[in-house]
């Protein structure tokens, strides 16, 4: 997904700090987290690896204070070392862990007697607590440290809280502490506005900044009613997040740095505009730079760029390098862009100027992977199909891949829940319907869906490339996949997923007047947790992957989403003829979907017409079988004709014509394993596995 290039919005403060002089100003820079050091996804299901919790509650939970918790390295602030803080529900993160001064719930000014001294602050959010399904999730204040000393960054997390002005929506915030450099970052994360489970407009207002005193203070810019920035995006990962660095000391006359640069992924052999965007951190305006950059080894390409108005204290400016960027090999490459000769002089801090990143040389098509989690008890999701069908229906299907998670709500909720469904939904920590995901990056209304957003995600390259194909034996769905890396992919945090949905849906008709519903899913293979990718994906280095599933039982429509099938034993399949495979490999941390596939069909043999009765009333005996079988059936003196075929599809026994009851079918030169016999007779085919013992 392309990363917003969002304008930067600083309040620059030059105050004093009490007793230790301790100076400071303040940025703002949106899109990211501070050094990207946090990668992890804004999951707040499941904690992952390395989080820990001090704190969590309710929306009945009294204004509190976390225990007194070790810092992992000593961090200097206000001209004082530390090495233990508490945070409070309420949204202040205090170093005087001596303190009783407890902050109320509200977006109190600062300074305030009412805050502890020597706090960082966030203040308005409240805890509070949210159902979805038989799930509910608490507010938490969490922890993890990232980096490698000493350089690391120590995170106090505010998850799933809230704040008066979004109803039962939620706002994720943290505070940052860094090692040796001592700084201080405040980053909004996340929000989104809910009433009734409906998507709302209304921002947050809290108060953030930090409080020396209770007469000396840095409060962020818009305080005491500063609104989050991303409360219409609601993203899963950093590229919507913006964060407020407090920087200890003077702030100098001239500091640029480059701040966001593309995407990861490049086109092979097609001519790349290489853009991003600069960030002023110096005190004087910037009217003319040279803009640089360098793919690993090559030689450098320079540009000047004059007529600038780059404002002082957090300007920023958007470029375009004159000169493209050409990737004629596949894999991850050294980008580096940098500015220089600013206003015709040197920068201040040339640390902070170049900025490094790998981008990926890829030559695979993307295929956006358009999750929509519906019910046809849900009114509003009526429209978001319909919103949904008319983006994506005249555009290629080759181009994206839609799956739809039938839900168990509102009300008794859709008779095609399944318990895999609502998991993919916690997965999501979703409690609203319509819900749309794109790549596991948008998250919003399907109804919000648009042409737009469509070619934002489906412009990108892929890092990996897909090939699949499935046969369908009877009830048996077996899918052959290939997966291939343009990079080098470690680690076990990728997994790839299989889902097999019917076409069609029209059995599961409740309230909301949709008569049809499209792209159901039935089953995910093996489960909802997927295939993890063990070790990942080489560069280069093709994986095979085979997954089967047979549907059990007969097929049975549930009452209602609260009581669905149980899938160890039915299914709720209306036509075998009908279903479709979705193949999409996802990372569990960032939960984003590195790539999607829609399956192509290589075999099929169904279960004839009036599958759910079995109307051909024939079977395969004995079974298993060791050298012959044949085909029983109530009606003596029927015929029919009967194939055999491997698990791969390969016709292992031509078309023969049997008598039911009495004709034999030499299957001794077949080796111990599974097979399916087509039985055809009077038009209609039943499909059924056969399994050969030795």
């Amino acid at each position: 997904m392309k990363k917003q290039l969002l304008t930067l919005a600083v309040g620059a403060l030059l105050l004093f700090a009490n007793n230790a002089n301790a100076q400071y100003y303040t940025l703002g820079i949106a899109g990211s987290n501070p050094k990207g050091l946090n990668a992890d996804g804004e999951n707040p299901a499941t904690l992952l690896t390395g989080w820990a919790t001090i704190w969590t509650g309710n929306g009945t939970a009294a204004a509190a204070f976390s225990p007194n918790t070790q810092l992992p390295f000593a961090f200097t602030f206000n001209g004082n070392s530390y090495t233990h803080f508490k945070a409070s529900n309420s949204g202040s993160v205090t170093f005087d862990t001596a303190s009783t001064l407890i902050p109320a719930f509200g977006n109190t000014t600062l300074p305030s007697a009412l805050v502890p001294d020597n706090s960082i602050n966030i203040l308005g959010v409240k805890p509070s607590s949210w159902v979805s399904g038989t799930t509910t999730y608490n507010s938490a204040v969490v922890t993890k440290t990232f980096g490698v000393a000493p350089n690391r960054q120590f995170w106090i997390q505010y998850n799933f809280f809230s704040e008066a002005n979004i109803s039962t929506g939620w706002t994720y915030w943290s505070v940052v502490l860094e090692e040796t450099s001592n700084k201080v970052y405040i980053v909004d994360m996340k929000t989104l506005c809910l009433n009734n489970g409906t998507v709302c407009g209304n921002n947050v207002k809290v108060s953030a900044g930090l409080q020396m005193s209770s007469s000396v203070a840095y409060p962020i810019t818009g305080s005491p009613n500063l609104g989050a920035n991303n409360y219409s995006t609601n993203l899963f990962d950093a590229s919507d997040n913006k964060y407020y660095e407090f920087i200890n000391g003077t702030q100098p006359t001239v500091d640029l740095t480059v701040f966001l640069v593309n995407n990861e992924a490049i086109s092979l052999n097609k001519p790349t505009k290489i853009y991003g965007s600069i960030n002023n951190l110096g005190s004087q305006a910037v009217t003319s730079m040279t803009i640089n950059y360098q793919l690993e080894s090559d030689a450098v390409v320079s540009a000047n760029l004059t007529g600038l108005n780059i404002a002082a204290s957090g300007g920023s400016y958007v470029f375009t390098h004159p000169t493209p960027l050409i990737v004629t090999s596949e894999g991850s490459k050294m980008l580096k862009v940098w500015a220089t000769n600013i206003n015709g002089g040197a920068d201040a801090f040339p640390s902070n100027d170049i900025l490094s990143k790998y981008v990926i040389g890829a030559e695979n098509l993307r295929k956006s992977l358009h999750e929509i989690f519906s019910s046809s008890t849900c009114g509003p999701c009526a429209p978001g199909n319909a919103n949904y069908k008319k983006v994506v229906g005249a555009r290629d299907n080759n181009l994206f891949s839609s799956i739809k998670y039938q839900q168990d709500f509102p009300g008794t909720g859709d008779p095609y829940s399944t318990t895999e469904s609502v998991a993919r939904r916690n997965f999501y920590a979703i409690n609203s319907i319509p819900r749309m995901e794109v790549d596991g990056k948008w998250d919003q209304n399907a109804s919000s869906f648009t042409d737009a957003v469509f070619n934002q995600f489906q412009a990108l390259p892929a890092e990996i490339s897909i090939d699949a194909t499935y046969k369908v034996f009877g009830k048996t769905v077996t899918a052959d996949i290939k997966l291939k890396s343009a990079i080098n992919i470690t680690g076990d945090n990728n997994v790839l997923h299989v889902a097999i949905i019917e076409g069609k849906t029209t059995a599961n008709l409740k309230s909301n007047g949709e008569k049809e519903f499209l792209h159901v899913m039935k089953k995910m293979v093996p489960n909802q947790n997927g295939t993890v990718l063990t070790g990942g994906l080489a560069l280069g280095v093709e994986k095979s992957y085979t997954l089967s599933y047979e549907f059990p039982g007969n097929y049975r429509l549930a009452p209602d989403g609260q009581n669905p099938i149980s899938l160890a034993t039915e299914h709720s399949v209306e036509g075998f003829d009908d279903l479709e495979v979705i193949v999409f490999v996802q990372n569990i941390t960032t939960k984003a979907v590195v790539q999607s596939a829609n399956a192509e069909r290589t075999a099929y043999y169904a279960l004839g017409l009036g599958e759910k009765e079995n109307s051909i009333k024939a079977a395969v005996y004995p079974n298993p079988a060791s050298s012959t079988f044949s085909i029983a059936s109530p009606n003596a003196g029927r015929y029919g004709y009967v194939r055999v075929f491997d698990i791969s599809g390969k016709e292992v026994v031509a078309n023969q014509l049997v008598e039911f009851n009495n004709t034999q079918v030499d299957v001794a030169n077949l080796q111990a394993g599974v097979y399916f016999v087509a039985i055809t007779t009077d038009g209609q085919t039943s499909t059924q596995k056969l399994v050969i013992a030795k």
